[in-house]
C-alpha cells in the first residue's frame, strides 16, 4: 500500500465520519479506494470496534459464517487463474492477492466487489503496479476457503475442488468461469459449451452456439 502523509489520512477519516462514501473520499483526496477502506477499518478498530474485529475473524468454513456463494465462485476462479496466497512471517495472517491488468478497469472493479462480498468485514486494498493492480486481503482462514493452496505453482500440481466447493461451482458455474482462466474444461462441459484443445497450453471455443453462450453469460472484457 502506498504511503501517504498522516494529514491525508486524518482528513479522510474526518470525511468518512461525516458520512462520505469511500469512493467519494478517494476521488476527493486522489488516493486508492482500497486505501480509504483500510483507513476506515483501522479507525473503527482504534475507536474500539471490537464487534467488527470479531466478525472479521469468523470463517465461513469453520464458524459457518454466511458466504456469498456466487461471489465466492467468481473469486475461486480468479484465485485458481490469476491469484495466489502468501504466508509471510512478519504478518499474522496470510494474504490473498489477485493481479488484474489495467487494460480492463471494469474487471478490476468486479474483482474488488467479489473480494468485498466474500470478506465483508475485512479491509480490501489495491496495490498499484506497472500496468496492473493487485487486489489484496489478509485473513487468517484463507487456507480454509482456498484449500488448493500449497507449495509450488498451481498449474504444476493437481488441483481438485473439495465437495463443498464443487457444490458452489455447480450452483454458479458461470460465475466460476468468469473468474477462471485455466482448469475450466469440466465446467464448460456442464454448461454445454463445446471446446477443443488447440495445443498443449490453449483451449479453443469456436462453435457459434458455444461462443454465443460465453458472450451471454460471461460477456466481453471491459
Amino acid at each position: 500500500m502506498e504511503q501517504h502523509h498522516p494529514s491525508i489520512r486524518q482528513e479522510a477519516v474526518a470525511l468518512l465520519d461525516r458520512g462520505m462514501a469511500n469512493r467519494a473520499v478517494a476521488e476527493r483526496l486522489n488516493v486508492p479506494r482500497g486505501t480509504v477502506s483500510w483507513w476506515r477499518h483501522e479507525a473503527r478498530r482504534e475507536q474500539g470496534g471490537q464487534g467488527e474485529a470479531r466478525r472479521s475473524r469468523l470463517c465461513p468454513v469453520c464458524d459457518e459464517r454466511p458466504l456469498d456463494r456466487a461471489s465466492y465462485a467468481y473469486l475461486l476462479g480468479l484465485y485458481l487463474g490469476d491469484g495466489y496466497i502468501s504466508h509471510y512471517a512478519k504478518h499474522r495472517s496470510p494474504s490473498l492477492l489477485v493481479t488484474m491488468d489495467d487494460a480492463w478497469p471494469g474487471l478490476q472493479d468486479a474483482a474488488e466487489a467479489a473480494f468485498r462480498a466474500v470478506f465483508p468485514d475485512n479491509a480490501i486494498c489495491r496495490q498499484r503496479r506497472k500496468g496492473c493492480q493487485n487486489i489484496k486481503v489478509y485473513f487468517k482462514h484463507l487456507t480454509c476457503l482456498f484449500p488448493q493452496t500449497g507449495p509450488g505453482r498451481k498449474h504444476e500440481r493437481k488441483i481438485e475442488l473439495n465437495g463443498w466447493q464443487q457444490k458452489i461451482v455447480d450452483e454458479h458455474p458461470w460465475e466460476f468461469l468468469r473468474g477462471l482462466i485455466q482448469l475450466f474444461t469440466n465446467t464448460l462441459d456442464t454448461v454445454g459449451v463445446e471446446w477443443r484443445r488447440a495445443n498443449a497450453k490453449n483451449i479453443s471455443v469456436a462453435k457459434r452456439a458455444s461462443v454465443a453462450l460465453m458472450d451471454a453469460h460471461i460477456g466481453p472484457k471491459y
